[in-house]
């Protein structure tokens, strides 16, 4: 089975559909999605709208979470900046499509073969140390 993973969209609607025009050619048996789909990029509605339409399977990135809960333990700029960032994308978006968001989970598996998390198993914020 051949499996695409689209992550790290940020809101990048043209990035999207250059990722769209190649997955029509290279024709994957799946594609999930691994989150981070909205925040910091100039179009987040119509990204989260196409991957919806799309019915991708997928999960929620840490970014995806910024918009709702941002860690104390990041740095106090880097908090404020992600505040800031989530309060425009939060407005962009609209309720509907961030309760969307919240909806997608820290997990996916096809039929526990394949998992699929944003950074590590529970947690979407921990970096993995090379």
């Amino acid at each position: 089975m051949n499996i695409a993973i689209v992550s790290d969209v940020h809101g990048n609607l043209d990035a999207l559909d250059a990722v769209l025009e190649d997955l029509a050619t290279v024709r994957p048996d799946l594609v999930v999605h691994g989150g981070d789909l909205a925040f910091n990029g100039p179009q987040p509605a119509e990204c989260i709208d196409r991957i919806r339409e799309l019915g991708w399977p997928g999960v929620v990135g840490n970014t995806d979470q910024a918009l709702w809960a941002i860690p104390e333990t990041l740095p106090e700029n880097t908090i404020r900046t992600f505040e800031a960032i989530a309060a425009v994308t939060t407005s962009w978006l609209g309720a509907e499509r961030v309760a969307w968001l919240k909806t997608l989970p820290l997990e996916w598996r096809d039929q526990d073969r394949v998992a699929l998390v944003h950074a590590v198993p529970g947690d979407t914020w921990k970096i993995v140390d090379a």
